[in-house]
This record gives structure tokens, sequence and C-alpha cells, in this order.
């Protein structure tokens, strides 16, 4: 379902574009759109944010009335659940690209922190027909939302399904095996149990990589 379909209003949802740097550190957004603050070793980060808003987002979310001087401000919110924190600053712009910078205290700030540009309006209006947003602070439309991190994410384990030598590396015994084989007796049609146990008493890792076993019994 589209996010617009629950406002009662027009919305743009994630039409503005978020661009995050750190431009003392010529650090940038990598491949997972997160942005590497942990990288920088000030105790306060300067971070660099830019915003494109295009114009089909002023002619959707404002009235033909208002779209020459459109009362809207653009926010950079910043908030981090680990953190506790939720900050907004002020972008600067032309109604069409805006930019800000903005300074982070690292002693505040922990895992990671959401970076959103929101356009909010800025003057009340109570005379826009149905399905315009009039209200004093109404959030209009917003970016996709992009990542911080503070501190540096930990690698996932790697894990195979494949059991071969080198799986068992550490391992210096192996507990005794036993299953049961069930065969029909041709004479009397009974299924006798044929009980088979092999035991592996040791088990060693080579240079060549395989595992060798000793003590092998079968009954």
């Amino acid at each position: 379902m589209p996010v617009e379909v629950l406002y009662p209003y027009r919305t743009a949802a994630e039409m503005i574009l978020l661009y995050l740097d750190i431009p003392e550190q010529e650090e940038s957004l990598d491949r997972e759109q997160v942005l590497p603050i942990y990288l920088c070793e000030d105790s306060t980060i300067t971070i660099r944010a830019s915003a494109i808003v295009p114009d089909q987002v002023w002619q959707k979310v404002f009235h033909p009335s208002e779209q020459s001087s459109p009362p809207a401000k653009l926010w950079l919110v910043v908030q981090s659940l680990e953190s506790r924190l939720r900050k907004a600053y002020e972008f600067e712009g032309d109604q069409h690209v805006f930019e800000l910078t903005m300074a982070l205290d690292r002693d505040k700030w922990a895992g990671k922190a959401e970076f959103q540009a929101v356009l909010v309006r800025s003057k009340l209006n109570e005379d826009l027909p149905a399905g315009y947003a009039g209200d004093l602070g109404t959030r209009l439309a917003w970016s996709r939302a992009l990542w911080g991190a503070f501190e540096e994410p930990v690698p996932p384990r790697k894990t195979s399904s494949k059991l071969n030598g080198r799986n068992l590396r550490n391992l210096k015994s192996l507990n005794s095996l036993c299953w049961s084989i069930q065969r029909p007796c041709q004479n009397s049609g009974s299924m006798p149990t044929l009980k088979v146990c092999t035991t592996f008493s040791t088990a060693e890792q080579y240079g060549d990589g395989i595992l060798r076993s000793q003590n092998i019994r079968a009954i």
C-alpha cells in the first residue's frame, strides 16, 4: 500500500533526494548508503547535507495559488534510538537545491543515526480546497532515510553447510555412531535386526587436509 493513502492530504513520499558527506575527511556514503562516521577521530564531526526538491514535489503538494511562493521549510531530521536523541536542522536553498552543514558531538551519539529530509508547511491557510494540507507544521514531503554509523559494524560470521576437514580442524574425537539395519529373513519371514556399530576413537587433521580416524570397529 502506498504511504500517500494514509494521509488525508497530498504528500510526496521519498521524492526528495538527499546526500550526505564529511567534507573534511572526504568520507561519503558507502555501498550500503551508510555514512561511515566512525572513521573520523575528531570529537566534533562536521557533516554536510545536500537535498534536491524536484518541481513535481511543489506541484503535487501545494495548491496552484501557492506554487509561485510555497510556504514551506525543509528540515534535516537526525535521530538515534541508541543515543536517545532527535534533532532538526534547517536547510537553506533556492526552492530546488538545498544545503546545510551541521556539527555533531561524538560523545553524545552512539550506534546508528537516521538522517531524513522533511518538507514542512510553514504558514496556516484554512481556505484551501480538500486534498491540500493547510495546517502549520504539516509534513508534506520527505526523502528516503539515510544512515550514519558512529561505530564500526561487526562483520557477520561466515558459515558453511559443508562438513569437511577444515570444519573439523579443532575436533579431537568423534562420538560412537550406531545404527540398525533391518533386512527380511527369507526363511521365517521375520524382521531380525542387524546391529552395526562403528567407533571412531581418534580423529587427526593431516597436512593434506584429510581427516583420518583410527580404531574403526564394526559389529
